[in-house]
């Protein structure tokens, strides 16, 4: 299987800046450890593609999400 880039498109970087700040106003350690973690995650998809379930609200979307 081709090995394709992660790339983050505008929401999805918003909404990890929203989770952090948020996570931050109790602790600035604790959003990077969360902020690190979820970048993590994501990278991995690189390599392992279909880890996660599938997302019931795209399954009915055409193209290919993963």
């Amino acid at each position: 299987m081709k090995k394709l880039p992660i790339r983050w498109d505008r929401l999805a970087k918003e909404n990890l800046d929203a989770i952090c700040d948020y996570i931050a106003d109790d602790s600035v350690m604790a959003a990077r450890r969360v902020k690190k973690e979820l970048v993590h995650f994501a990278h991995s998809l690189k390599d392992f593609p279909e880890k996660f379930a599938v997302e019931e609200n795209l399954k009915g979307i055409p193209g290919n999400y993963r």
